[in-house]
């Protein structure tokens, strides 16, 4: 793959959800007065319109909207340091922008011409795939220009060891529990009683199901081997995830800030943005930088311990075992 250099990954990762905006400005220019006041914004099944709203203040929110995505790509493209956060920004910013703009671009082509707001007719199947596939394909190629962002070498001078020797092995095993995961618990367990009482079964399949998951998520076994990193939730054990050793580049020891990723829980996805999170509370963190750019990260407790155990291992793999604290290029 050829090496884009980073003030062009970065202009890119800017300029893609701007094109949205420019596109909605430049059509909302050219054909705004060419349609109905007010404009319909909402069809039935059968493509008859149900509901309209001011032309002005249907075209001042679509603008907006992009405006605000445009805004958040281009603090992104500047502020991000990881390609794996870059993407993720890069491709949600052109998802809100360019949506908006289909929005807008086709409510603008259908409703040309016409008399009144009643006249128009909802988008066929063909269009609507249209409107739906546009901002997809922009964020996509957005989120893949974002993890063109040249990764940093890294560095082992600071990087965290356990200084096992060659023949040995060793297991690191933490569990972490965010006690607040108790309140979706309750919740489900006020649906259930709720919906007991008011005879809606719906209620209680989905108090009970709440109830579940919150069990399951208040918990997680976090486990450093030989074989990389596992992860098993709750007291079942499930799910269960695992990042093999042979994917893991370096492991380091952070400090979690939840709204970093968007609040708690599992957060992102490797396969689509490069990024996941296993975010149970704020605080220590083990990190990890991934062979292909990705990054992972876990909230547990005493990080260093399992980040040395890993970065071992990683070295050892490698045939590369400096002694601890010497690092290596």
């Amino acid at each position: 793959m050829i090496a884009v250099p980073e003030r062009w990954v970065r202009f890119g990762v800017g300029v893609w959800p701007l094109l949205g905006l420019a596109a909605l400005a430049y059509a909302v220019t050219l054909w705004r007065f060419d349609l109905p006041d007010p404009v319909a914004t909402h069809f039935e099944f059968t493509g008859d319109p149900e509901d309209s709203f001011d032309r002005n203040g249907f075209f001042w929110v679509l603008l907006s909207a992009a405006s605000i995505a445009t805004v958040a790509g281009m603090v992104a493209s500047w502020r991000c340091r990881g390609r794996a956060v870059l993407s993720g920004w890069a491709s949600a910013a052109t998802f809100a922008s360019w949506l908006a703009a289909a929005v807008g671009v086709w409510t603008l082509l259908s409703q040309r011409g016409l008399d009144t707001w009643t006249e128009a007719r909802g988008p066929a199947m063909p269009a609507l795939l249209v409107v739906i596939a546009v901002p997809t394909v922009g964020a996509t190629l957005a989120s893949a220009l974002g993890l063109r962002l040249p990764v940093p070498p890294l560095t082992w001078a600071s990087a965290p060891r356990m200084g096992l020797a060659p023949e040995e092995d060793a297991v690191w095993t933490q569990r972490v529990v965010a006690p607040w995961f108790v309140l979706p618990v309750m919740y489900g367990l006020g649906l259930v009683a709720g919906g007991w009482i008011a005879g809606f079964g719906i209620f209680m399949w989905m108090g009970g199901l709440l109830c579940v998951v919150g069990a399951q998520m208040r918990s997680l076994r976090v486990t450093t081997d030989r074989r990389g990193l596992s992860l098993a939730w709750g007291p079942l054990g499930v799910p269960r995830q695992s990042v093999p050793l042979r994917e893991i580049a370096q492991a380091t020891a952070i400090d979690v800030r939840p709204r970093d990723w968007g609040g708690w829980g599992y957060r992102g996805n490797l396969l689509i943005n490069g990024q996941a999170g296993a975010i149970l509370r704020a605080g220590p963190g083990l990190h990890l930088n991934l062979r292909d750019g990705g990054v992972f990260v876990v909230t547990v407790d005493d990080p260093e311990i399992g980040a040395g155990l890993l970065n071992d291992y990683v070295l050892r793999a490698a045939g590369d075992d400096p002694e601890p604290g010497t690092g290596s290029g």
